[in-house]
Parts: C-alpha cells; structure tokens; sequence
C-alpha cells in the first residue's frame, strides 16, 4: 500500500502544475485551502468506507491507475451503492 501512496503523491506533485480548466487536481490547488480540506474530507469518508477491504487503494489503482478522479457521475453512483451499506452499519 506504501507504494500506491508514493505513487498517488507524486501524480498529485505532478498534476499541481496543470492546466485548472482540465486537472481537477489543479484546480483545487488554485481554489485554496478550504477547498482541498472539504475535497479531503469527502475522499476520506470513501475511503473509511472502502477501508473493510485493506487492498481497496490497490485495486483501484490497478483499475484506475493513478488518474484524475473518474466523472462525477462514477463517484454518485459509488455512494449510492454505498449508502445502504453505510446505513446496515450505523444500525447495529
């Protein structure tokens, strides 16, 4: 896992420079730091959701590979499917 965060830190260094109106990852850069901690703090809460299975970062890494983050559409869907998952878990 070490290794997929030196990768995605780097990807992150690099995608710093980038144009804002096509890096995300730039952009939020530009926007400042409150920007980057709510960004922060969305990918943290997928994360813990994701972290039951400690390969997550791994495999979507092998599925994605150290990109841009996927279309908004991909990312609603993901927390659609998760959401009754995350409701079972608050329950018990």
């Amino acid at each position: 896992m070490a290794d997929s965060l030196d990768r995605l830190f780097a990807a992150v260094q690099e995608a710093r420079d980038r144009n804002p109106s096509t890096s995300r990852t730039s952009k939020l850069f530009r926007d400042g730091v409150q920007k980057m901690a709510k960004k922060l703090v969305e990918e943290a809460i997928e994360v813990g959701l994701d972290a039951v299975q400690m390969a997550e970062l791994d495999r979507r890494e092998r599925v994605y590979g150290i990109a841009e983050k996927l279309p908004k559409r991909a990312s609603v869907a993901l927390i659609r499917r998760m959401a009754p998952w995350a409701a079972r878990r608050k329950a018990s």
